[in-house]
């Protein structure tokens, strides 16, 4: 899981990243959703989206 603060001005390097993380089986919450960090560390705890290793 990647967590940052930051807001992506581009939308485009927005994709590009999260798509390389997903890619990477990394989820990302970004600045937009850190609102919801707790209900998104809840729903990956219970059904993740990718694999645990």
């Amino acid at each position: 899981m990647f967590v940052t603060n930051a807001v992506f001005p581009d939308k485009t390097k927005q994709s590009q990243f999260l798509d390389q993380a997903k890619e990477r089986e990394i989820v990302v919450v970004t600045g937009n959703e850190l609102a919801n960090i707790g209900k998104i560390l809840f729903k990956q705890a219970k059904k993740p989206e990718f694999r645990r290793v």
